[in-house]
């Protein structure tokens, strides 16, 4: 399972995936979204397995982007690029839509924020002369 898990992430390094162009400096098509969503779920289940095995995460903050995708649901994406427009104007600048939840993306991007706490916890959990102070825990 390990090994799969390194081929798996040293295939999405070796893509770029994890030097993705952030939002606002291209525009937001079919295929950059779904390589935001499958980053995002790489980078989710790297965290999940180091939790389960108590091994360092392989991805960390330091080398990797981590933004979340946007709260678009599969359907508008696949619409004419008009519609986009119009469904990415009801987006806010933290990226959410509301008041609707979408499913699988909502999701996503809550898990993505989670891990990025999750990273935290593991560094100061597994991590070698880390400065831990009751300040940093809370």
């Amino acid at each position: 399972m390990r090994r799969l898990h390194g081929d798996m992430v040293t295939t999405a390094i070796t893509s770029g995936l994890h030097r993705l162009p952030p939002y606002g400096f291209g525009k937001v098509t079919p295929a950059s979204e779904f390589k935001k969503r499958l980053w995002s779920w790489i980078y989710c289940n790297d965290k999940t397995h180091a939790s389960l095995y108590g091994t360092p995460p392989l991805l960390t903050r330091v080398f990797c982007d981590v933004e979340a995708c946007l709260d678009l649901p599969d359907e508008i994406l696949l619409l004419p690029e008009q519609q986009i427009t119009l469904a990415l104007a009801s987006i806010g600048a933290n990226g959410w839509r509301s008041p609707h939840m979408h499913g699988h993306t909502t999701v996503l991007r809550s898990k993505v924020k989670l891990s990025v706490i999750r990273e935290e916890i593991l560094e100061l959990a597994l991590g070698v002369n880390v400065n831990v102070s009751k300040a940093r825990i809370e």
